[in-house]
């Protein structure tokens, strides 16, 4: 899921950027953040989402 990997690479940026932020906290500035970005990040995301889809596919047939 892209959603997913985007919050697994911006969690640590919004904890250093914010410490002792709560986990409910961090996820709503990322998702507030998801919202914003442009096509191409989305699209960047989803594509590393597929190829996470296809890594698992080939691990677990």
């Amino acid at each position: 899921n892209m959603w997913i990997i985007y919050r697994q690479d911006k969690h640590n940026f919004i904890l250093a950027m914010n410490p002792g932020m709560h986990t409910s906290q961090i996820s709503s500035v990322i998702s507030a953040m998801w919202r914003n970005e442009c096509a191409e990040v989305r699209e960047y995301y989803k594509s590393l989402a597929e190829l996470e889809k296809a890594n698992h596919r080939q691990q677990y047939p």
